[in-house]
């Protein structure tokens, strides 16, 4: 579906990013599954991105990862961050991210 084709888009502009260690989709952390998940062992930085189509906002994105423990499983060495994308049938793109300390 359309959540399918923000995923692909997503994975092609991840991937050209530089440095990138660990790069995997519908990863398995914490109860659930994150839709993306990067690391960057150099820098000790880790980013997991939630992606909705079509909710409304991305507050519910990015609680999921919350109550999902998804960043649970990633070394403390890691700087988090939290990204929730939803994407509207009206092509309207919101995101919202956190930082947990």
């Amino acid at each position: 579906g359309n959540e399918d084709l923000v995923h692909t888009i997503l994975n092609y502009i991840v991937l050209q990013l530089p440095g990138l260690s660990h790069f995997g989709t519908e990863v398995y952390l914490g109860k659930g599954r994150a839709d993306i998940v990067i690391l960057y062992k150099e820098k000790n930085k880790a980013m997991i991105i939630e992606l909705k189509y079509d909710q409304g906002s991305a507050g519910g994105a990015l609680r999921q990862i919350k109550t999902g423990g998804y960043s649970v499983p990633i070394p403390e060495r890691y700087e988090v961050i939290h990204l929730g994308v939803n994407v509207e049938q009206s092509k309207v793109v919101s995101v919202v991210y956190d930082i947990p300390s």
